[in-house]
């Protein structure tokens, strides 16, 4: 199977999915998850992730492409940094899920 490297805005790419950077609650966020939520229809995003909920570290997710030209976006959610300032954790130590 070939390999296509593309550089560019992945909200604009006409394909069957694209990857979300997620955090667990699936709610908006910094970086290339929020850029995907102000090109989607926002509302219509972010009522397809409440329907989901939660997704575990290391699991994934599907929601329609809600308005973008892909068909699905897929939300991967992985350990976030959350320390603050770095060197504020041990290097290499990133925490589960965002504090309460």
């Amino acid at each position: 199977m070939p390999m296509y490297l593309y550089l560019g805005d992945i909200t604009r790419m006409e394909t069957d999915a694209i990857v979300n950077a997620a955090g667990t609650d699936l709610r908006r966020c910094p970086g290339i998850c929020d850029a995907i939520f102000a090109a989607a229809d926002t509302e219509k995003l972010e009522r397809a992730c409440r329907k989901l909920g939660r997704c575990r570290i290391g699991q994934a997710v599907a929601t329609p492409g809600c308005g973008l030209p892909c068909r699905y976006i897929i939300h991967v959610a992985g350990p976030g940094w959350y320390g603050g300032e770095p060197g504020a954790v041990p290097a290499g130590r990133v925490l589960p899920e965002r504090p309460a």
